[in-house]
């Protein structure tokens, strides 16, 4: 269901507090199932704030501007270049500034669409076939700020592109495949996360979590700020860690150096650019950090072995 403004706030707040019991979308829309149903927000505000609200398993991201999510005890700040989670039945805010109109492209999940994708994810195949509706737990992750990756932002693509095409009666079919592969990519972020934490050589599990959460912190504040100079000071600031214990924990998590983590940020954002916009390299090379085209061209050559301009060339707006 594609909702282009913010439903009414209260009516939102008490059928998310009931889950939904009494079937009624949008309108009295008659729902199938009682709980959420599938929900994108793609929706332009120049200022809102929605505060208290229960949540289904959610990502919150937008295609322009600046949104803030407070869930869990943190806060979030989200660009067109990172997304959020919000765990199921957590509480959340979502805070829009009045200064520039922001365009989101919310999704809530589903209660049976997420229940049928998790337990897939995470079962067998054996159980699968004999506990084919059972339900499943996922398990709670930590809210951050999480990179957009090239998939992700393919399957977005698509599913906007759907609801254009057909903006009043998109096939259920084709809505639930793409917001199923959506759901699956995230939720495989998530393992991987899980994993990462695992692998911490701690043994108290609420030391791992509290050195993931600050890592995390400082992850947030790169995807905020990756197109600035930041400084190992900084990110250690940032993560309550001394500058040594941040490196150690932060490359046995990441498997990379911050300093490698911010440079692979800006290539991606500006390999994005090139061949998605026409964007001038220069105004390219500022957009990622860069204040000289020459150190942004030996930079980009260098994680590419093919140069912006080699590449402009290719790219479908040069076609």
């Amino acid at each position: 269901m594609l909702l282009n403004q913010f439903p009414d706030i209260n009516w939102l707040r008490e059928q998310a507090r009931t889950n939904f019991q009494n079937k009624k979308g949008i309108g009295n829309f008659q729902l199938l199932d009682s709980g959420w149903p599938n929900v994108v927000l793609n929706t332009k505000s120049n200022g809102a704030e929605r505060t208290g609200i229960k949540a289904p398993f959610s990502i919150f991201l937008n295609i322009s501007g600046k949104s803030r999510v407070k869930a869990g005890g943190k806060e979030v700040l989200l660009t067109e270049n990172n997304f959020c989670i919000v765990n199921k039945d957590q509480f959340y805010d979502l805070l829009i500034p009045e200064y520039a109109e922001t365009n989101t492209f919310n999704i809530h999940f589903g209660d049976r669409l997420f229940s049928e994708v998790s337990h897939a994810l995470n079962s067998t195949t054996q159980k699968l076939l004999d506990n084919p509706l059972e339900e499943l737990r996922f398990p709670d992750v930590q809210i951050k700020s999480e990179w957009k990756t090239e998939k992700l932002s393919n399957l977005l693509y698509c599913l906007s592109q759907l609801y254009k095409e057909a903006p009043i009666d998109t096939p259920q079919h084709a809505e639930y495949e793409l917001l199923s592969d959506v759901l699956g990519h995230v939720i495989e972020s998530c393992r991987k996360d899980l994993r990462s934490l695992d692998q911490l050589n701690v043994l108290k599990a609420s030391t791992r979590k509290e050195l993931m959460s600050r890592i995390n912190l400082s992850i947030d504040y790169m995807h905020a700020h990756f197109n600035t100079d930041i400084s190992l000071d900084r990110l250690s600031e940032v993560a309550c860690l001394s500058k040594y214990h941040y490196l150690r924990t932060f490359r046995e998590v990441m498997k990379c150096t911050p300093l490698q983590m911010i440079s692979r940020l800006r290539f991606n954002k500006a390999q994005a650019l090139i061949l998605n916009t026409d964007k001038p390299l220069s105004e390219i090379s500022v957009e990622v950090g860069f204040s000289e085209l020459a150190s942004f061209s030996r930079f980009f050559t260098k994680h590419s072995h093919s140069s912006p301009k080699a590449l402009r060339k290719s790219s479908s707006f040069n076609a």
